[in-house]
């Protein structure tokens, strides 16, 4: 992929001030939860100018648990506190949360960790709220993306909401804590040495930034009044010490019955600590990788680029996207045998990004880019695509068991798609069973021993599509012909065949009128020669194969060898190089070790050859990506036949795939069982 396909990097990787500065040794970082260039940023930060120490928008009753579970961070951990009167509370550690990363890299800093919010009575979540699309940081820097959020904050529109107004009160009272515990940290450093940084989100950065602003009077004015409304809606009182110095321009307290801000830090810690033993950690179960913002390949893609900074530039939701959809495709053709045509690749990432658009975003997300591979392929593909990009490697070894977390558990809306990889019909009662699981081996090479190689034979659904699709080429072949024979020539004293109304039409400004000419020569279409790739290295079966009965033609191919994809116990998965179709059956004999056939060397050139040899009409129909060779239409016309090119680009893809692939049974006796194993 050339470099033009992906968008600048100018800002994203050359930006060297990331923060935004409060105050004199304080930063922030308002990020989207969630968010992959948001996380990309934090990372850069502490790589080029690393903080002294870091405050988290996470409920403070999380922080003890977040330090033993740091160690393990590749495992993606989770932090559960179980409520008394409320649902579970569960906190992911998904490597791709810029929260999290904060977290990892001051801890593999040795940077002291503050976990800094509040939790009340199991209300803490992240709203649902809509934020700029982040992939936006490629071109803008957190600055300017920053201010046209601010722009757009919700103001008086909110008045007559209720729910709304909840919502902006306990995300107040979280402010409240976030600004209490940076004016803490604040008073016992160096501004012009020593600096805090704050991660948190972009909606609660200007509340902070205005309270930290405030005088210590002012401050603990608002608190007070924040006591009193939480007093007033039947909400736990704030769990703060009562100290009014508590503001870093202070120097000293006012008075000997206050608190000293050492203390306060004390209070703090010892609250945190009484809560260590109800937060239960444990490991994501890997069965519902959905439950992750990020999918699960970028995620894995993350661990292994967060450790090498070269690698940072090259981390990029739409390279990770490609690589997503080339993977599918070369497993999907590995498994099917069918080809995936290159050039759907752009029509895929043009039709994703339009549907994104449409929901004022910038780049998909796995719900829509699934949905695309099912729309541009099918459901095994879509299949494919949604292990690939879900697929998130074993939690390695960790003194924590795992925990099986669902969508429903996290409280989000989700939307269910169904794979419908396999669907049989019968006549008969009861219903057809819609889905199949598809067999798996026992352990790896079990089916490749059952092979023998013997009584080799065909499946019989497949050789239904193959002669059906060779009667479809001769109608059209036959159809061709036909077109070609027919010429119109101005009337002049006999209307021939007919008057040709189009072309008559076409030229009325004339005045004139066009007759049709038919030569009907009784031309008909017989053998049926199709030939998909002539690189005989890639294709080194050559086999003839005669029809079981007087429906089935003969045929004569070369292909991949039966043993180079067992899919099953004695059944083989091939993909054609080349094939011959005539009819009837039963009168082909070998043409691979036929002397006759010597002087042809080429395999597409003998099969063309025993066409027009065993064929018992006037025309062979030739489908191919370039026409035959000069020497073979000479031949013909020496038969005194006619060889029909059709370019195999005018085909549909997706039926030619089904025809090249083909399966090869051990025994009749394995028809039974094949299509549990085929699909």
């Amino acid at each position: 992929m050339s470099a033009q396909n992906y968008p600048a990097r100018s800002k994203l990787h050359s930006d060297s001030e990331i923060a935004i500065e409060l105050k004199p040794g304080i930063r922030a970082l308002p990020i989207v939860h969630g968010s992959a260039e948001c996380t990309l940023l934090v990372r850069r930060m502490f790589l080029e100018r690393p903080p002294s120490q870091l405050v988290l928008e996470l409920p403070d009753v999380f922080g003890q648990a977040l330090h033993r579970a740091l160690p393990y961070a590749e495992s993606i951990p989770v932090l559960t506190l179980e409520p008394p009167t409320y649902p579970p509370i569960h906190f992911i550690m998904e490597p791709l949360e810029p929260i999290v990363e904060a977290a990892r890299s001051a801890f593999e800093a040795d940077i002291p960790i503050h976990a800094a919010d509040r939790l009340i009575e199991g209300i803490y979540a992240w709203t649902d709220e809509r934020f700029p699309d982040t992939y936006s940081l490629n071109e803008l820097s957190l600055h300017e993306l920053f201010e046209m959020y601010r722009k757009e904050l919700p103001g008086p529109a909110r008045a007559g909401d209720l729910r709304l107004q909840f919502v902006d009160f306990v995300d107040y009272i979280r402010e409240i804590s976030l600004a209490e515990r940076i004016r803490q940290l604040a008073h016992f450093q160096d501004p012009a040495e020593d600096s805090i940084l704050l991660v948190c989100g972009m909606k609660h950065l200007p509340s902070i930034e205005r309270l930290l602003n405030l005088s210590a009077e002012e401050f603990n004015e608002e608190k007070e009044k924040a006591e009193v409304s939480l007093s007033t809606a039947g909400l736990p009182a704030l769990e703060y010490s009562d100290s009014e110095s508590s503001d870093s321009t202070q120097e000293g307290p006012s008075s000997e019955q206050d608190k000293e801000p050492l203390e306060e830090l004390l209070d703090w810690n010892d609250r945190v600590n009484s809560s260590r033993d109800e937060v239960e950690i444990s490991i994501l179960s890997r069965k519902h990788p959905e439950v992750l913002t990020q999918p699960g390949y970028y995620n894995t893609a993350w661990n292994l680029a967060r450790k090498h900074h070269r690698a940072l530039p090259g981390f990029d939701r739409i390279r990770l996207q490609r690589q997503v959809f080339r993977e599918t495709r070369h497993r999907y053709e590995r498994e099917s045998g069918e080809i995936f045509p290159p050039q759907r690749e752009k029509i895929f990432f043009q039709f994703a990004r339009n549907w994104s658009f449409l929901n004022q975003k910038l780049l998909p997300d796995t719900y829509q880019l699934v949905l695309s591979a099912r729309a541009f392929g099918n459901d095994n593909f879509a299949r494919i695509f949604h292990d690939i990009l879900m697929f998130l490697r074993e939690p390695g070894p960790s003194p924590f068991q795992e925990k099986e977390i669902t969508l429903d558990d996290l409280f989000r809306h989700h939307k269910l798609i169904r794979f419908r990889l396999k669907r049989r019909i019968k006549r008969r009662v009861p219903p057809p069973r819609i889905t199949r699981n598809i067999q798996r081996e026992k352990y790896p090479g079990q089916w490749r021993d059952l092979w023998d190689g013997s009584g080799i034979c065909s499946y019989p659904p497949e050789d239904v599509v193959l002669e059906d699709f060779g009667k479809y080429l001769q109608n059209r072949a036959k159809s061709i012909m036909k077109a070609s024979e027919e010429k119109t020539l101005e009337f002049s004293s006999s209307l021939l065949d007919g008057i040709d109304y189009r072309e008559t039409i076409r030229n009325f400004h004339s005045g004139k009128i066009f007759v049709r000419d038919q030569h009907k020569k009784a031309i008909d279409a017989g053998s049926v020669v199709i030939i998909f790739d002539e690189d005989e290295d890639k294709h080194p079966w050559q086999v003839v194969w005669w029809g079981e009965h007087h429906q089935e033609s003969d045929m004569a191919f070369f292909s991949t060898f039966p043993g180079d994809q067992v899919v099953g116990p004695g059944i083989c998965r091939c993909t054609y190089g080349g094939l011959m179709l005539t009819f009837p059956p039963g009168r082909i004999h070998d043409i691979w070790n036929d002397p006759g056939y010597d002087r042809f060397d080429k395999p597409a050139d003998r099969l063309l050859l025993a066409g027009l040899e065993y064929n018992t009409r006037n025309a062979v129909v030739h489908l191919a990506h370039k026409p035959p060779p000069p020497y073979m239409t000479q031949l013909a016309n020496r038969l005194g036949q006619k060889i029909v090119h059709i370019p195999i680009s005018t085909v549909n893809p997706v039926i030619l795939g089904r025809v090249r692939r083909f399966h090869v049974l051990s025994g009749k006796e394995k028809r039974d069982d094949a299509d549990d194993f085929i699909w």
